[in-house]
C-alpha cells in the first residue's frame, strides 16, 4: 500500500416500536374501514401503545448508568436490575396464522410463544411452553425482560455477523418520502392503498386501485408511474392469500416507470444472436420507438417467488425474497452498454438524448444511462444488505457484491474486489411505521428499500449516509498522477487513474486525523493511498 500526500481546502429489521414519541397523527389507522379481527385489534394496540411510552428511552438511560459505581441509589440498583448484561435471550416477531397469527420466536432457545397482551409501559406479554414472560423494546431489538441485548453473542451458534450499519432513530413513512408524495392522493398514507383495502378484507379490487397514476417530475419530459415488484395481475391471488406481508409487498415494493429497465435474452427480431444478453424497458421509460420487451419476462421471474414470500418467517426475510428477484431482473450497466435494441431510443428523463450504436467506446448518452441504471441497482442493494445485516434470524440471503463505477471508456461494472465483505457498503436502517407483520409495516419497509428506484429519491443524502466502501459516491478519474495531487478531494472519495494498469486503481482519500465542525484542513491532514504502482 503507497500513499500520496496531496492537498486540500474543503471537506464537505424488525423494529416495531420507537422509543421516541412519533408526530402527531401517526397513530392514526391508514385505513377509514374498521377491521375487528382479533390480530388487527391487538395490532391497533400495539401501535398506540408505541406512541406513547418513553420506555426505550428509559432503558437507555439505565444502560448508561449500569457502567457507574455501585455506590448509587437503592432505585439505581432497582433500575439495573431490569437490564442485565448477563446473558443475552432477544425475541423476534413471526409470521403465523390463525390462533398463531401474533407469534414471537425466542432466538435463545428457538421456542414459540404466543403474544396474548400489550402492556401500557411498552412490554408485551408472551406464553407458551409452560412460561409467561414479558419483553421490551431496547436499542433496536426486542428482549426478554431482566436481559439486554449483546452483540458479540449469536443466538443458534450462527457463525458471527458482519458488521451491522449504523442505527437510526429515524421512522420511515411513505408520506413522508419525497417519491412517493406525488402519488398520495385524497390523504392516502400508502401507495396503492385503496386496493389494500380490498385485499385485507379478502376482495380481488380494480387494477385502477392497485396502480397509481402517472405524475409529472422535473426530470423527465411528461409523466412517470409506478411499477409494483409484485405484479398488478397477482392482486386477487394475494387477496386471496389473506396475508398482510404480502399485501403489503405489492402495495409498497414499487419503482418508477421512467427509471425501471429489465434484463432479457435476445429474440429472433434482435441484432444480437438469439439467447445473447439484451435489455428492455417499462412502459414510461422512453418515447417511440417503444422499446418494451422484457416487460413479461420479469414480471413473470417476480410471480414465481410468490409461494416462497408467502412461506418466509418474518417480514424482513419475505421482502428479502422480493427484492433478491428485482436484483436480478433489472439491467446492469453492461446491459445498456451492449444492448443493441437500445439503440435509436431516447430516454424520458432530462439530460440524456438518443441512444447511440454500441461500440467499444460507448457514446455519451448511452454511457449515462449505464452509469444511472448502475448506480441504482447497486443503491437498491445497499439497502438490502443493510437490512439483511440488521438482522438477528440469519436467514436472509444478502445481495451480491458491490461492481465498480464506470470510467470515461466505459470500462468497469465488475465486482468490486477491493473490499472485503465488513467493507461492503451500508446505510442506516430505519424504524418502520407500523406494527410488525402488519400491511402498513411491510408497506413502509418495501417502500425504503426500493426508495433509490424512484424519481425524487434524495441520491445525495444517500451517497453521505453509506458507510464502508465509499463506492456509491461518484467516481472520479483523473488522468495522471499529477492530476491526482493538484486536486482538492474530500474524506471517502474514491479516485481511479486511467494511466495505471489494473491493481493501482481504486484510489482512496484519507484523513490522518479526526474533524469537526468548523476545523479547517490543510495539505498534511490529507493523504491518499492506492493499490499498486
Amino acid at each position: 500500500m503507497n500513499s500520496y500526500e496531496v492537498k486540500s481546502t474543503q471537506k464537505t429489521i424488525q423494529s416495531p416500536v420507537s422509543g421516541k414519541p412519533t408526530r402527531q397523527g401517526d397513530s392514526r389507522s391508514v385505513f377509514q374501514f374498521v377491521d375487528k379481527r382479533h390480530e388487527t385489534i391487538a395490532s391497533r394496540k400495539l401501535q398506540e401503545v408505541a406512541n406513547s411510552s418513553p420506555w426505550a428511552n428509559q432503558g437507555r438511560a439505565f444502560q448508561l448508568l449500569s457502567n457507574t459505581t455501585d455506590s448509587k441509589s437503592n432505585s439505581f440498583q432497582k433500575e439495573r436490575s431490569i437490564i442485565s448484561p448477563k446473558a443475552t435471550v432477544q425475541c423476534k416477531f413471526i409470521r403465523g396464522k390463525g390462533d398463531h397469527y401474533q407469534s414471537w420466536k425466542d432466538l435463545g432457545s428457538g421456542r414459540i410463544y404466543k403474544q396474548i397482551e400489550v402492556q401500557i409501559d411498552n412490554k408485551i406479554k408472551l406464553s407458551g411452553n409452560g412460561e409467561t414472560f414479558y419483553i421490551f423494546y431496547f436499542d433496536h431489538q426486542w428482549n426478554r425482560e431482566g436481559v439486554a441485548p449483546d452483540p458479540h453473542v449469536r443466538p443458534d451458534n450462527m457463525p458471527a455477523l458482519l458488521p451491522s450499519p449504523p442505527t437510526s432513530d429515524e421512522t420511515y413513512s411513505q408520506h413522508e418520502d419525497e417519491s412517493v408524495k406525488p402519488f398520495l392522493k385524497g390523504g392516502r398514507k400508502l401507495m396503492g392503498q385503496r386496493g389494500a383495502e380490498s385485499q385485507i378484507s379478502g376482495r380481488t379490487p380494480p387494477e385502477s386501485h392497485v396502480r397509481e397514476d402517472a405524475q409529472a417530475h422535473e426530470d423527465i419530459d411528461g409523466g412517470a408511474g409506478l411499477h409494483e415488484l409484485m405484479p398488478t395481475n397477482m392482486r386477487g391471488k394475494v387477496a386471496s392469500s389473506g396475508d398482510e406481508t404480502m399485501i403489503g409487498i405489492q402495495s409498497g415494493a414499487r419503482s418508477s416507470t421512467a427509471l425501471t429497465a429489465f434484463n432479457r435474452t435476445a429474440g429472433v427480431n434482435d441484432v444480437n444472436p438469439i439467447g445473447t444478453p439484451e435489455a428492455g424497458l417499462h412502459t414510461g421509460f422512453a418515447s417511440r420507438p417503444s422499446k418494451r420487451k422484457g416487460q413479461a419476462a420479469a414480471h413473470d421471474r417476480m410471480r414465481e417467488v410468490f409461494d416462497d414470500i408467502l412461506n418466509a418467517s418474518t417480514t424482513e426475510e419475505a421482502v428479502n425474497i422480493v427484492m433478491l428477484r428485482h436484483y436480478e431482473t433489472i439491467v446492469k450497466g453492461d446491459d445498456i452498454l451492449n444492448s443493441n435494441y437500445l439503440t435509436g431510443m431516447t430516454p424520458h428523463l432530462k439530460g440524456i438524448g438518443k441512444i447511440e450504436p454500441v461500440s467499444k467506446t460507448p457514446g455519451p448518452n448511452r454511457l449515462k444511462l449505464a452509469r444511472l441504471m448502475h448506480e441504482i441497482r447497486e443503491s437498491l442493494k445497499t439497502r438490502g444488505r443493510s437490512l439483511k445485516r440488521s438482522e438477528t434470524s440469519g436467514r436472509s440471503r444478502s445481495p451480491s457484491p458491490p461492481r465498480r463505477g464506470y470510467s470515461p471508456s466505459g470500462s468497469g461494472g465488475d465486482y468490486e474486489k477491493s473490499l472485503r465483505k465488513e467493507e461492503y457498503p451500508t446505510v442506516p436502517v430505519p424504524k418502520f411505521g407500523g406494527v410488525p407483520g402488519s400491511l402498513e409495516h411491510t408497506s413502509n419497509m418495501s417502500a425504503w428499500l426500493t426508495a433509490p428506484h424512484r424519481l425524487g429519491h434524495d441520491k445525495e443524502k444517500e451517497k453521505a449516509e453509506t458507510s464502508g466502501g465509499s463506492f456509491l459516491r461518484p467516481i472520479a478519474y483523473v488522468a495522471d498522477i499529477h492530476e491526482l495531487a493538484s486536486r482538492s478531494w474530500n474524506m471517502g472519495d474514491r479516485v481511479e487513474i486511467e494511466t495505471l494498469p489494473d491493481g493501482a486503481q481504486n484510489v482512496r482519500v484519507r484523513f490522518r486525523r479526526d474533524f469537526h465542525g468548523g476545523s479547517s484542513i490543510t495539505k498534511s491532514d490529507l493523504w491518499l493511498e492506492y493499490r499498486g504502482g
